[in-house]
């Protein structure tokens, strides 16, 4: 993995810095669900809740910038792992706060914002899917050097069509945090189909980073 350092202008620095610090509830523009959740809660609490066989919930604590939670759906298990080091042997997909990449797979913003209607795709094979790329300037993973104008980027994969699940919009103080609302579909290597639909990113702290993930497997 490569780590650059990128120097940041004042108008970004300023930016920068009201991300970390406006958490509070007029920066926020998604609902916080309604899990019961302490202030800190422990990794361990977070998780899968399955409705059924195909579907169901996925709790992520992606709130550090220095780890990818990496997502296993068929097996229901999250594994978070240091950027730089080694993905898991099995994963569809991972988080890196609102970060997303793909194992080997591929990503499709649909129009719509309920899961159920990934039954109704008819044909997926004609739907013009997303790679990942490898980029350098997307996934933060060291803030400390941000006073001095730097942040420190890891060069990793990057999926840049489910990513946009969140629109972090910097051009008014405090930042809007808006999402997208839409289903995303998830091809992976193997072909298999998940709608992923991405519903909140805080805790009842209003705490960033951290997500509540809707799932389905298109049968």
């Amino acid at each position: 993995m490569a780590i650059s350092i990128k120097i940041v202008t004042p108008f970004a620095l300023a930016a920068l810095t009201s991300v970390l610090v406006s958490c509070g509830g007029n920066a926020q523009k998604a609902p916080i669900d309604n899990i019961n959740l302490e202030d800190t809660t422990a990794v361990e609490c977070f998780g899968f809740t399955k409705k059924d066989s195909f579907s169901g919930s996925i709790y992520v604590n992606a709130s550090s910038y220095a780890d990818w939670q990496y997502i296993d759906l068929e097996n229901a298990e999250i594994t978070s792992v240091k950027v730089g080091e080694a993905a898991p042997e099995k994963w569809d997909f991972a988080v890196h706060r609102f970060d997303v990449k793909t194992n080997g797979g591929a990503g499709f913003e649909t129009d719509f914002d309920d899961l159920s209607k990934v039954a109704d795709i008819q044909s997926v094979e004609s739907l013009d899917f997303t790679a990942d790329d490898t980029v350098s300037d997307k996934i933060i993973v060291d803030m400390s050097g941000m006073m001095q104008g730097k942040v420190k980027y890891a060069e990793d994969s990057y999926n840049p069509c489910i990513s946009k699940w969140m629109d972090m919009n910097m051009k008014n103080m405090p930042p809007e945090f808006n999402l997208s609302d839409k289903v995303y579909l998830l091809r992976t290597a193997e072909g298999k189909i998940y709608g992923l639909h991405f519903k909140n990113y805080v805790n009842k702290s209003n705490e960033l980073g951290y997500l509540t993930i809707d799932y389905i497997t298109k049968q």
